[in-house]
């Protein structure tokens, strides 16, 4: 089973595979900030590929901010995803966590 590139939240590096970027103003969108001291991890996982993977939501904000939106995270996580690199498939990847949340 093929996964999420998972991020080493322990580790004092900076992430080399999540690329940062400035968002549009996030329109109500959940962000990052949003799940601080309601969520610890946030998994990511799709139906389609079988990918999953699980990431701490202090490390994401220690990383892209607190206003980086899950859209956008989600975006960056499944540009490599090969149904949607080789088929032009929409990913399949999901936050079922978030429901907690919400």
């Amino acid at each position: 089973m093929a996964s999420i590139k998972l991020l080493d939240h322990q580790s004092s590096q900076k992430c080399s595979g999540l690329r940062l970027r400035r968002t549009m103003p996030r329109d109500n969108a959940l962000a990052l900030g949003d799940l601080v001291g309601k969520l610890g991890m946030l998994r990511v996982e799709c139906g389609k590929c079988e990918r999953a993977g699980s990431y701490s939501v202090r490390f994401l904000v220690q990383q892209c901010g607190r206003e980086h939106t899950i859209l956008d995270l989600k975006d960056q996580l499944t540009a490599d995803c090969p149904r949607r690199v080789k088929r032009n498939d929409q990913c399949g990847a999901r936050c079922p966590g978030l429901l907690k949340v919400l």
